[in-house]
């Protein structure tokens, strides 16, 4: 008799462990990868010149080089290599500076300035549409712009503020189906610093 229960209770144990070894995990077992959060800058697959703009503005507020430099040309598989023309004015106070400017210097001049804006500052890109034309495989898309960045330095030379307009040529990767920056013309207010001024201060 005494052993009909203890094979009873022996019985359900092992179902009660059965049971729960399914509701529960195993605490051994590796966990799966937890989605990342926060800090990822917005990329959105540029079908359109405004969505090349719209990942322009997104890089510069979330900092992420990588995505600012997806927006020009790398001059690859038949692309047109980028080409920036600065603002007059600035181009006169650094005679030669630009001549050889393209998409490294981009890189160069962007992430020096990355390094000195703390996360927490403001930065930030305004666009104003001043007019588009557009065409099957090219547009031209002119803005005016405000582009902020509250960095650590207290030289007065380095600007935390650029306003003036500028005229961005794109084209349209047939393979890929995305447009990006191949020219981009830099004009200054004349009352404030420039966008090329950024560039040149921060790209020596």
């Amino acid at each position: 008799m005494r052993r009909k229960r203890w094979n009873a209770s022996l019985k359900g144990a092992v179902v009660l462990l059965a049971l729960l070894g399914v509701q529960c995990k195993n605490p051994f077992a590796t966990r799966e990868a937890e989605p990342p959060t926060g800090g990822r800058t917005p990329w959105i697959p540029p079908t359109s010149p405004t969505l090349v703009l719209a990942n322009l503005r997104n890089a510069i507020s979330g900092k992420s080089v990588d995505n600012y430099l997806r927006c020009l040309s790398d001059g690859s598989s038949g692309r047109r290599p980028f080409v920036f023309i600065p603002d007059q004015g600035v181009a006169s106070l650094n005679p030669g500076f630009f001549d050889r400017w393209g998409i490294v210097s981009e890189e160069n001049y962007l992430r020096q300035l990355f390094a000195v804006v703390p996360q927490d500052s403001l930065h930030k890109l305004e666009l104003e549409l001043v007019s588009e034309n557009s065409f099957p495989d090219s547009a031209v898309v002119v803005e005016n712009y405000v582009l902020t960045a509250h960095h650590t330095l207290r030289d007065p030379s380095y600007p935390r503020q650029a306003q003036g307009q500028a005229e961005f040529r794109l084209l349209l990767d047939q393979q890929s189906g995305y447009w990006y920056i191949w020219r981009w013309h830099d004009s200054g207010t004349g009352q404030a610093h420039s966008w090329s001024t950024f560039k040149a201060v921060f790209g020596k």
